[in-house]
């Protein structure tokens, strides 16, 4: 009976993450300052435009459930709910798309400074430069 490789652990990607900056010093610093920054743009947006207006819609939501349906002022309720509702979707989408083309951007960015260098996985579990 054939024993494969050992199950990757928690160990074994601590060494990896030691090994792959030692391995490649030119393209670590720049890739880690880049996602740093993408990260750090992504929280800002999230919390300066998508969490106030999910604060908003929370607010709507419960003077909507605590309003009388027959009262003067339920419809001006249910069209603040819409429009918070509605502006909270655009910036969501609006966050998620940005995430989206800065991750694409992100990949392109490390296949360009990676130079044509590739790496396998070999049946051992290692990694191969090919």
């Amino acid at each position: 009976m054939a024993a494969g490789p050992p199950p990757a652990g928690f160990f074994s990607f601590l060494k990896h993450g030691v090994l792959v900056p030692a391995r490649g010093r030119g393209i670590f610093l720049p890739l880690l300052a880049l996602t740093a920054a993408l990260a750090g743009a992504l929280l800002l947006a999230n919390s300066l435009a998508v969490q106030p207006r999910a604060v908003d819609v929370l607010l709507d939501a419960d003077a909507l459930s605590r309003a009388d349906p027959a009262s003067a002022a339920y419809p001006k309720l249910v069209r603040r709910f819409r429009h918070d509702l509605r502006s909270l979707l655009v910036f969501s989408v609006a966050a998620v798309t940005a995430y989206y083309f800065e991750c694409r951007e992100s990949k392109q960015a490390e296949e360009d400074m990676a130079g044509g260098h590739h790496y396998t996985k070999l049946p051992n579990g290692d990694e191969a430069n090919i």
